[in-house]
């Protein structure tokens, strides 16, 4: 292999590589074979030389480098990609992701970039659950970038063998390791960090109000390669109170508010520096006057939109035929049904959105729909509705239940009938993204908490709206049909929506458990319909069951269901989607960011299987052949972020344009520029953005 080195240089890097060779071949010291490609030398290196059962402990990724090469950093920079690792085989053990070292910046103007040069070692923990007396067998496939000006891809196949014995035995690589292991950022501190930025003037502004004083310089590493113009200079100040403000070049890339700003703060001093992985939180900033009035139309009109949702729809029709029954009552008290009703909806929404906000504030990455993407609730959500259908068709009759058909507003078991049908509303609404709700639900990821709370009361009115009128309005209360016969078997008929309801829920939840579960799941609720039964046929005299006993035993009963719904959760979780791949690539930030980097075209869907929009905006716009021979004719990259099971991943990525619901559907051209298409999403709509 030819190098254009001068010659002490070039006799330096062959003597070090065969004494790496020599080190390797001692049996005390844990080393993989040296792979020698062009410009580096790639190992693995154990700090022990013996490892005991269900123990945890560190290896490395060694890469020594020419002078000048370098290869990157979880976030590259402006160009490059980060080194990889693929585990062969792997039994008896797991292996954690790389702890990564502080990077340093390198220019290579136009351009900057994060990485390592001359020599790293990226740290990584093992987890041994073999018994005693086998060996450990680590078979890596590593991939990385060495670049100087030019790059040059490389590869190798490294097998480190450790024993698996009664005791620990420490390896001489472990200070080498450990050495690396001190560079990595410090996760625990007390810095207070805050970030605003202002798209207009293309300035980004990280607030630091404990660092350290008499800082000669700070530097600040993203996690996103999308953020900050890399190859520009930032400049920070010292307020007097103590603080710090890093002033950073916003990215051209950057055409929606940031909600969130992940990455490394460097501290400089003396020639020393000192490293903090930080999660600044977003400064509240008061919206200004016109877009706050949007925000609140926009959440107004996403809620009355929501009551023709087909979640919400049955549950509003049942409310209607209670209206039919009171139409005989003074207009009075129908108004007061109608408040009782929107209170119902406003209690819910302020619970709800109170408990949304709360969880974020805490750092908790949440959004609209969050309670879906457990499936303990959807189980109950299932419940629930099952147990309306019985009523409904009525196989049995509750006082106080959350439908009161027929029930008289001067008794109190009509107001908590209608005060539960607005908070049934709002749970049942929750799957549902409107037109018009996108935008205004993304916009409480910027204000403070007290705004943000009441452009989510803006939506609950909207939803509440249309039954509040319909009760303060009378005369189109006449308009209704009379009462009569057809109103039971109207009652009856939306017995029908309840159980496809539960059916579609049964499908949500067949993406977060196990089908064993699912299947018991169904015992249980045929168990339930059999003590009705019972109940009702039977007669028997020794026992006069009432259907609150009987509702309880089924309920009791299902304390085991939840512990295997909570397991099969966890489960599914860990081992992940095991579908066949498809044109749909799986969403994760660095293949968004790889692609991003080939300037590709791509085209995210941001989904879940319990958002009735996706769905039919799957149905009939993103899965039709017509659509995916477009897609491929444009050679547009697809990826489908499935947001279903929870996943921080997907909920930064939303934040980061502005969103904390789905569906969105978000468009990169071929040179990065974003475009954020409508909820409601039809054909023409991606031939527009499309070019």
């Amino acid at each position: 292999m030819q190098y254009n080195l001068k010659l002490p240089q070039s006799l330096f890097f062959i003597l070090f590589f065969f004494s790496i060779l020599l080190l390797s071949s001692n049996s005390s010291a844990k080393v993989s074979d040296v792979v020698r490609t062009d410009h580096a030398l790639v190992s693995l290196l154990s700090e022990l030389d013996e490892v005991k059962s269900n123990e945890n402990f560190y290896i490395g990724l060694r890469f020594i480098l020419e002078k000048n090469w370098h290869i990157y950093w979880k976030n590259p920079g402006d160009s490059g990609t980060t080194p990889r690792v693929q585990w062969q085989h792997l039994k008896n053990a797991s292996v954690s992701d790389f702890d990564w070292p502080a990077p340093q910046k390198i220019i290579l103007e136009p351009l900057a970039n994060y990485g390592y040069e001359n020599e790293v070692i990226l740290p990584m923990i093992v987890s041994v659950t073999e018994t005693q007396g086998k060996t450990l067998q680590l078979r890596a496939k590593v991939e990385w970038l060495v670049c100087k000006v030019e790059c040059i891809p490389g590869h190798a196949n490294l097998e480190l063998d450790i024993p698996i014995t009664a005791a620990n035995k420490d390896s001489k690589q472990a200070q080498f390791i450990q050495d690396y292991l001190n560079k990595v950022p410090q996760k625990i501190h007390d810095l207070k960090t805050f970030f605003s930025h202002d798209v207009a003037q293309e300035l980004l502004t990280l607030k630091i109000n404990a660092a350290p004083l008499d800082i000669d310089a700070i530097l600040f590493y993203p996690y996103s390669s999308a953020v900050i113009q890399h190859a520009l200079d930032a400049s920070f100040v010292r307020n007097e109170n103590g603080s710090y403000e890093l002033n950073l070049p916003l990215s051209d890339m950057v055409t929606e508010p940031l909600s969130q700003l992940d990455g490394v703060v460097e501290f400089k001093k003396n020639d020393k520096s000192t490293y903090f992985e930080i999660h600044p939180k977003k400064e509240s900033i008061m919206p200004a006057k016109k877009d706050f009035i949007f925000a609140l139309l926009f959440a107004f009109l996403g809620g009355l939109i929501l009551n023709l949702m087909p979640c919400v729809f049955p549950v509003i029709s049942i409310k209607v035929l209670s209206l039919v029954e009171m139409t005989r009552s003074d207009s009075k008290s129908i108004r007061v049904h109608g408040w009782i009703y929107t209170a119902g909806v406003l209690f819910s929404f302020l619970i709800l959105s109170g408990v949304l906000i709360l969880l974020q504030t805490f750092g908790k990455n949440l959004g609209w729909g969050f309670q879906l993407q457990y499936p303990s609730f959807v189980f109950a959500m299932i419940l629930l509705f099952y147990f309306m259908a019985l009523n409904l068709y009525g196989v049995f009759e509750i006082d106080g239940a959350f439908v009161n058909v027929g029930g008289s507003l001067a008794q109190k078991k009509g107001v908590l009938g209608t005060f539960f049908t607005g908070v049934l509303a709002v749970i049942v609404a929750t799957p549902c993204t409107a037109p018009f709700m996108g935008a205004a639900l993304g916009i409480t990821l910027t204000v403070p908490p007290l705004i943000a709370l009441l452009i989510y009361m803006s939506l609950g009115f909207g939803l509440a709206f249309p039954y509040l009128t319909l009760c303060h309005f009378p005369f189109l209360l006449k308009k209704l049909p009379k009462p009569g016969s057809w109103m039971k078997n109207l009652k009856e008929f939306l017995a029908f929506p309840m159980i496809l309801t539960c059916i579609w829920l049964f499908w949500v939840l067949s993406f977060q458990v196990a089908s064993d579960v699912l299947v018991q799941i169904l015992t249980v609720l045929v168990f339930i319909f059999f003590l009705f039964w019972l109940q009702s046929t039977w007669k028997l005299r020794f026992i006069k069951l009432k259907p609150w006993i009987l509702i309880l035993a089924g309920v009791l009963s299902l304390n085991f269901i939840f512990s295997k719904i909570k397991y099969s959760s966890a489960v599914l979780s860990a081992v992940g989607s095991n579908s066949a791949e498809t044109v749909w690539q799986r969403y994760s930030s660095a293949l968004v960011e790889d692609l991003l980097m080939q300037k590709k075209k791509i085209f995210i869907d941001f989904t879940a299987a319990w958002c009735l929009t996706c769905q039919v905006n799957k149905k009939l716009v993103l899965t039709t052949s017509e659509m995916l021979t477009y897609f491929k004719e444009k050679d547009v990259q697809l990826i489908s972020a499935d947001w279903t099971n929870q996943d921080p991943a997907i909920t930064e990525a939303l934040k980061k344009i502005g969103r904390n619901s789905v569906p969105v559907y978000l468009y990169y051209d071929s040179n990065g520029k974003q475009n954020v298409l409508p909820e409601l999403l039809t054909a023409d709509s991606i031939y527009k953005v499309i070019k």
